[in-house]
């Protein structure tokens, strides 16, 4: 919406809906339980960056908002028939990015998720804090590698009621009920 080079700051809006097919072999809570299913997504996306140092330092701030429903076959829950799980997400992050040579840049992300059951962040269930590197290289004209990791620093789960959790679970001081230890992400580009 908005160009860097034009207003000093980038504004991006971005819709992603995605489908899904999963398989569930194992699970901390109950893992004699093993099904397939599908999942649908859709992610709201505010991308905000701007220049902080001409060609060297950027620095960038993301909203997202996601809505998932994952199908739930009735051997999970007896009561009906198969249904679907409905979710959602909001995450916010900063990254600050440096130019170390033309082309390459590393930096370094801090990334807070809050997760909850319903799609319109109904009840709060657990919320995750990641710390970690970032990098972008543009490889040639038309091809770029971007990638960042992140490890979970603090995090906090809620038990929803009527539901138990996993001794492991309950006393760690991380959110492993609802998010991962760890995320990490590589994306190749290529422009045509």
């Amino acid at each position: 919406m908005l160009g860097r080079g034009t207003h000093g700051i980038g504004l991006t809006l971005v819709i992603d809906p995605n489908v899904q097919s999963f398989e569930q072999t194992d699970s901390t809570l109950i893992p004699q339980l093993s099904w397939s299913g599908t999942q649908v997504n859709s992610s709201y996306k505010i991308l905000i960056d701007k220049e902080l140092i001409a060609g060297k330092l950027f620095g960038a701030i993301n909203v997202q908002f996601d809505q998932i429903w994952t199908e739930r076959p009735a051997i999970v829950n007896p009561q009906f028939r198969n249904d679907y799980v409905r979710n959602s997400n909001l995450t916010l992050s900063g990254a600050l990015s440096y130019q170390l040579v033309d082309g390459l840049f590393v930096g370094a992300e801090t990334r807070y998720v809050r997760t909850h059951n319903g799609i319109s962040l109904n009840t709060f269930t657990g919320d995750a804090l990641y710390v970690g590197p970032t990098f972008f290289w543009q490889a040639s004209k038309s091809i770029a590698v971007m990638g960042a990791w992140g490890a979970q620093v603090a995090g906090d789960t809620k038990a929803i009621p009527g539901t138990i959790l996993a001794p492991q679970l309950a006393s760690s001081k991380l959110n492993l009920a609802t998010q991962n230890q760890h995320i990490a992400k590589v994306k190749i580009g290529i422009s045509f």
